[in-house]
């Protein structure tokens, strides 16, 4: 399975349930401080939940990231 499968079809099977909400709340463009905040993690533990989704959807870095979550975001929360 390639990221892109990952990312479309079933992120959520790939990731457990704390990294799935770091990964939809960066797809929403919502600041690491501000996910330490609302999930009561700290900082560092974002972090390292962001190192895990990169391994596990095999991608090489945060702008990957980034780009990957805001894709998923818009494919699955529609905007009105």
């Amino acid at each position: 399975m390639n990221n892109t499968d990952c990312i479309l079809l079933g992120v959520r099977e790939v990731l457990s349930p704390r990294q799935f909400e770091v990964f939809a709340l960066l797809g929403q463009a919502v600041p690491n401080r501000e996910i330490a905040k609302q999930l009561r993690l700290s900082v560092k533990t974002v972090q390292t939940h962001m190192a895990a989704v990169c391994r596990k959807l095999e991608l090489r870095n945060g702008r990957e990231l980034l780009r990957a979550a805001s894709i998923w975001d818009y494919h699955n929360n529609p905007r009105t």
